[in-house]
């Protein structure tokens, strides 16, 4: 989800789109510079709403293990510069509603209605750009953990399920998405876990359950990872089921 997908931000792209649209059917002018005018305030009474919305799109975004923490302060940098946009956006609707008022012709209207769409096109533009940003954050973390820690795994992890039926294999690809690392040595357990700062070793046994591996390495992550970052043993279970930690948030 980027900053604009989110309810309110959603609901103004829509509209805009909608004035687009509009300005194209052929329709009476009259009726068509009503319904645009309606538009317009609604998009107006909708950019106070769509700032803290643009806002709680930044902390689900920082909440994303497979990004780095240190990617952060760009990504309020990020918010930061969409709600100053909104304000923006406030200020040339605010301008284009007073216009309406004044268009008594198709041209007149055609005017105002490029100026609006202006504002969509920019939108998309920055859209565009935050979600390469957004990507590059993602391969750059994924990359680097898996090429320091998945170096430290050890033997071949055996074709098994856990006890809930979760592959190993897939609870190992999450585990190295994650930073950590496994080694299988035989024995009474299929393998071990462990994480670059975790404080112990996690022994685990073929018939363990899932639910109880998750709240196991949660257990370890404060170490290496802040805390709105660490997923809840709901979700980090999910994750394991589908072996891609992108389905713990």
């Amino acid at each position: 989800m980027l900053f604009w997908k989110k309810d309110n931000p959603s609901k103004i792209r829509s509209d805009l789109k909608k004035i687009r649209n509009l300005s194209a059917a052929l329709i009476k002018f009259e009726d068509k510079k009503a319904q645009i005018s309606e538009i317009i305030a609604l998009i107006r009474a909708n950019i106070a709403k769509a700032k803290s919305d643009i806002q709680e799109s930044a902390d689900r975004e920082k909440a994303k293990p497979w990004i780095d923490a240190s990617f952060d302060r760009r990504i309020d940098e990020l918010s930061g510069h969409e709600i100053e946009a909104l304000i923006k956006l406030e200020q040339n609707i605010g301008t284009c509603q007073e216009l309406m008022l004044g268009v008594h012709d198709e041209s007149a209207l055609n005017y105002v209605v490029d100026e609006i769409l202006k504002e969509e096109a920019l939108i998309e533009e920055r859209e565009k750009r935050n979600f390469e940003l957004f990507r590059k954050w993602e391969e750059e973390t994924l990359r680097y953990r898996l090429s320091v820690f998945r170096t430290k795994s050890v033997g071949n992890l055996p074709n098994l399920k856990t006890n809930d039926g979760v592959s190993w294999k897939k609870i190992m690809r999450v585990v190295e998405q994650l930073g950590g690392w496994v080694v299988c040595r035989g024995g009474e357990h299929v393998c071990t876990i462990q994480f670059s700062k975790g404080e112990r070793v996690i022994a685990c046994s073929k018939d363990m359950l899932s639910g109880r591996l998750a709240a196991q390495i949660i257990a370890q992550l404060p170490n290496s990872l802040p805390g709105h970052k660490i997923p809840n043993i709901n979700r980090l279970t999910v994750a394991f089921k589908n072996g891609d930690l992108h389905y713990a948030v």
